[in-house]
């Protein structure tokens, strides 16, 4: 990821707690608490001190899941999922399509989109092989070496 990109998706974490503080959640502890995440979590996304890759999606997902999490910060995680998915951080499709699967949480119209066409790409020639096929070839050559 460039330097760029990198700073563009730190911004955009930082709306996060930007949006937090917005509606009266000031302290860490209040926002850790609206995120449902412990502190220390909480301090290193919100002080924009975690990895270059960005928010994991299981911290997403618990974030999401928060029951006390304000609609303003709601939203931009949901933001930052789509640019993340649409691919405005600089990560690669196969890193895209893992972060994708990994999302539990029922994106957003825009976001069941991006996460539709990663999907929709064919997958390599290698892995077009099923179970069931190969199951199937495995159990005739069973049973020609059985009866042959």
């Amino acid at each position: 990821m460039g330097v760029v990109t990198k700073e563009r998706q730190s911004a955009k974490i930082r709306e996060i707690g930007q949006a937090l503080a917005s509606v009266g959640y000031t302290s860490l502890g209040q926002q850790s608490i609206a995120l449902g995440i412990c502190r220390s979590t909480a301090w290193t996304v919100l002080k924009s001190c975690h990895k270059t890759s960005g928010l994991s999606a299981s911290l997403i997902n618990r974030m999401l899941a928060a029951p006390q999490l304000p609609p303003p910060a709601r939203e931009k995680i949901n933001e930052y999922v789509r640019e993340r998915l649409a691919g405005t951080y600089g990560h690669s499709k196969v890193q895209l399509r893992r972060f994708a699967a990994r999302l539990s949480c029922k994106p957003a119209s825009t976001t069941a989109d991006v996460i539709a066409n990663l999907r929709q790409d064919p997958p390599p020639q290698n892995q077009l092989r099923t179970r069931h096929v190969v199951q199937k070839q495995m159990f005739r050559q069973i049973s020609r070496s059985s009866y042959g």
